[in-house]
């Protein structure tokens, strides 16, 4: 009982640590760079201008946009948005400075880019951030809020924790920040397919998405949409049983009294089964990747003594 009580006290005491301490967990680290006067940085005025300069249109590309607004509208920061024409072969987003507006970008290298990398030059006047796709300015403009502070603790605008303004101007170090994923693609299994999880795991740098999704939504994230699970057995349809028994497992071995059972998995070493299998593939990933999914996950079952054939030739 006293162990008890004494483990809810540290419990108590932890939480109230914890209380105690979010003004100083939560002190953004754009407020803690405007207090180093040593160091130069882009001081982010109260009206912002941003310039999209992209390619063709883009759902991601729009997004992007609208989040570095929103966010930086979370901060009391006011925007005006406007576009410059562009023949590269690259994706750019500036906010900073109402001169911005006027300026000619200068052609950047970003040829050591991949995938959706991307690299944030920041200048006395602004911040201008590079990519070779739609989704490396996506990922460009949560590392910019993370910069200002802000914390994407879960899924919502309530989940992310924009930093504590207290009277400091929001401020950036100088310099130019280049950022490549070690993984082209990096993802979730059985994540949720609803919008707000999946634009909380936007923030989080993922870029591929195990789950249904709405294809809209998909392409306005720029998510490499996968599907399946354990679904090998859906391959060998268990009607096919009483005619073609043999393409399916045994479920002991024949001197133990084993009979062929439709059921799960397959009879590995037949070659019928495995035909089957192959075409009944082709049919579906041929209707999926019409629909946009890149991948279909089909495992086999994972069932308690393994469920695997205990025939002849399978042993």
């Amino acid at each position: 009982m006293a162990r008890r009580k004494a483990s809810k006290l540290v419990s108590a005491l932890w939480v109230l640590f914890l209380f105690a301490s979010s003004d100083r967990l939560l002190t953004s680290q754009a407020r803690l760079v405007a207090a180093d006067e040593g160091v130069p940085q882009f001081q982010i005025p109260e009206h912002v201008a941003i310039v999209r300069t992209g390619g063709t249109a883009s759902a991601c590309y729009d997004y992007s946009v609208s989040e570095l607004e929103r966010l930086l509208g979370r901060l009391g920061i006011v925007t005006t948005t406007s576009s410059r024409e562009s023949t590269a072969d690259t994706w750019r987003l500036d906010f900073g400075l109402q001169s911005v507006e006027r300026e000619t970008p200068p052609t950047e290298d970003i040829s050591d880019l991949r995938a959706d990398g991307f690299v944030s030059k920041i200048s006395p006047t602004g911040v201008a951030i590079l990519s070779r796709r739609p989704r490396g300015i996506l990922n460009g403009v949560y590392d910019l809020a993370e910069r200002l502070g802000y914390l994407f603790l879960f899924p919502g605008e309530a989940g992310e924790w924009p930093p504590i303004h207290d009277g400091h101007e929001f401020a950036l170090p100088l310099g130019t920040f280049a950022a490549n994923p070690r993984f082209p693609f990096r993802g979730i299994f059985n994540g949720s397919g609803a919008e707000e999880w999946a634009a909380f795991y936007a923030k989080l740098r993922l870029n591929a998405l195990c789950q249904p999704i709405d294809r809209a939504l998909a392409e306005k994230l720029d998510f490499r949409i996968e599907q399946g699970g354990h679904q090998l057995d859906t391959l060998l349809p268990t009607e096919i049983f009483k005619e073609k028994p043999n393409v399916f497992r045994m479920n002991l071995p024949e001197d133990f009294f084993g009979n062929r059972v439709g059921d799960y998995n397959l009879c590995v070493t037949s070659a019928e089964a495995k035909g089957i299998i192959k075409e009944n593939y082709r049919t579906k990933i041929r209707a999926l990747s019409a629909e946009g999914i890149y991948a279909w996950h089909t495992w086999p079952e994972d069932l308690p003594g393994e469920a695997w054939c205990f025939c002849t030739t399978c042993r």
